[in-house]
């Protein structure tokens, strides 16, 4: 449980409204939503079929909505996970929610932002990412970690994006089987 409480959309899910990779029309999930804050920020924009799920009972959105979806996306998701195999079950799942010709799209925080905010914070190395002071887990991913990731999936085409920057990574995929 790491998602922190913040006024307004993040900056990935502004960019992929602005980049036209979430429409209005589209049936959007944020899977690993956390308390919700995208989803709020959505809606609030008028896109009327965005939904969460997250599997913490505390976050209020672990019964998971109907499927499949347009846009499933992994905000941040990645980073807060300690294993590997946690990682791709994460992307598998999201990805079984994906219609097809539909987008999964998975953000993480780059490696030197994580680096750089460990080193400020004295945050204790633990496995392949670190130990925050309240004990949860972060790991930067850059470009090619996400793309090595996503390229796990069958049936997967990776979509070029240059959305990634200011400290976040994005990749891509869109589903090209039923």
């Amino acid at each position: 449980m790491t998602e922190i409480g913040r006024l307004g959309a993040s900056k990935p899910v502004r960019l992929l409204v602005q980049a036209g990779l979430i429409k209005y029309t589209d049936r959007v999930l944020d899977y690993g939503c956390g308390r919700g804050g995208d989803v709020r920020w959505l809606r609030a924009k008028e896109f009327p079929w965005a939904y969460g799920y997250d599997p913490w009972v505390e976050f209020g959105a672990s019964e998971m909505p109907e499927g499949p979806f347009d846009v499933v996306y992994l905000n941040y998701v990645v980073g807060t996970l300690s294993l590997l195999a946690s990682r791709l079950d994460a992307i598998g799942h999201g990805f079984a929610e994906v219609k097809p010709e539909g987008l999964l799209v998975v953000t993480s925080r780059t490696c030197g932002a994580i680096r750089r905010e460990a080193r400020l914070r004295k945050w204790e190395k633990w496995g392949d990412g670190y130990l925050t002071r309240r004990r949860t887990f972060q790991k930067g991913h850059n470009q090619v970690d996400l793309r090595d990731l996503m390229s796990k999936l069958h049936g997967a085409k990776e979509i070029p994006t240059k959305l990634g920057s200011g400290g976040f990574s994005i990749s891509v995929v869109q589903k090209t089987w039923a």
